[in-house]
């Protein structure tokens, strides 16, 4: 069910650049990006997640839908040429592509999924083509590079792949998929070993990274630490109490909440917000989060109809939630138009604590 470069703004999750334009700041700097309503980011959403579920049928109806709530949309043309070229539908699927590329035609994913599409189909040169376009609109996407590495080597231009692994190897040595590829991708005894003994270090650290827990907020003393007491007993009416002795926006009760762990008592605290006030943007995607979290579709269908559109309707802290949502049930590149820096779930969860950690 789970399904910002900061030089590029995605707007929403759907991405375009016609129609009314919004400003968001991005690194400090406005930038502007085209206005998404509201009705057909929830379509993205059900899209999404019925594509999650494997539910291709529906998915693509739902993707079809996004594309008639809102014209310039980009993305759902994208995945509706990915799920048709899934389905061995590749002449479908290019004119989905083609779709995309006359709205975006800068847009990474789309290149990406042609790319992808292409490799299935056995069409080394338009695999490549595509592939060099991808790499050239988002350079430093490790998973994009692999993509031409690999569309290199299945045009037998094995030199050229290599040359780019080595230079993945030397920017990003962390990286387990960039180690892998260089195992598989030579003969050469030495870069064998030299793969195969990173490999083991990184799954070394890996098992140590899971079992230290870099968000464990157990043993916070500061501002946090007698409401976090709270949460974890169970008791909202204590833990609110305790933002008022501390003098906290009681607004970012629930926030805190999904930072902890606590996703059952966000709910029920975004919950109570919303019955108080169901305009309270910030209230209303904490809830949505937590109900993702907890597994409840019906809030969750609830939630998903009059989440905000922009990123300007919410707090720091909202935008934060909005980025894990779009993470959690989208993927990275629909979450970095709500986030500023990378967009994977570790580092949304990193900037959560600190905007909770500086606020009053």
């Amino acid at each position: 069910m789970r399904a910002v470069a900061k030089l590029t703004v995605v707007a929403l999750c759907l991405s375009g650049c016609t129609g009314h334009e919004v400003v968001r700041i991005v690194d400090g700097v406005p930038v502007e990006g085209r206005f998404v309503n509201a009705s057909a980011y929830a379509a993205y959403i059900e899209a999404a997640d019925r594509e999650a579920r494997g539910d291709v049928p529906g998915a693509l109806v739902a993707y079809r839908s996004v594309t008639e709530r809102d014209p310039g949309s980009v993305l759902p043309w994208v995945r509706v040429g990915a799920l048709r070229c899934a389905q061995g539908e590749v002449g479908d699927a290019r004119e989905a592509f083609v779709e995309a590329e006359e709205r975006a035609p800068r847009f990474e994913p789309l290149w990406r999924a042609r790319a992808e599409c292409a490799l299935a189909a056995g069409d080394a040169p338009s695999a490549l083509a595509a592939a060099r376009r991808a790499v050239a609109e988002r350079p430093r996407r490790v998973e994009t590079v692999l993509l031409l590495v690999d569309a290199l080597r299945k045009s037998d231009q094995s030199d050229e792949a290599f040359r780019y692994l080595v230079s993945l190897a030397v920017q990003h040595p962390n990286h387990r998929g960039v180690w892998e590829a260089i195992r598989d991708a030579t003969d050469d005894p030495v870069w064998v070993a030299r793969a195969e003994m990173r490999l083991d270090a990184l799954v070394a650290r890996a098992e140590l990274d899971d079992a230290t827990k870099p968000l464990d907020l157990t043993h916070d003393t500061g501002d946090w630490a007698e409401v976090d007491r709270a949460l974890r007993q169970g008791e909202l009416d204590a833990a609110r109490r305790a933002m008022r002795r501390a003098r906290l926006d009681h607004r970012l009760l629930a926030a805190r909440a999904l930072l902890i762990g606590e996703a059952e008592l966000a709910l029920r605290e975004a919950g109570l917000r919303l019955s108080a006030n169901p305009d309270e943007s910030d209230a209303r995607v904490a809830f949505a989060l937590a109900a993702d979290l907890t597994a409840d579709d019906a809030a969750l269908s609830d939630a998903l109809g009059p989440l905000p559109s922009r990123p300007e309707s919410l707090s720091p802290s909202g935008q934060i939630l909005m980025a894990e949502l779009l993470a959690r049930r989208v993927g990275p590149d629909a979450a970095a138009a709500w986030t500023d820096g990378p967009a994977d779930l570790a580092s949304i969860r990193r900037r959560l604590a600190e905007a909770l950690a500086a606020a009053r």
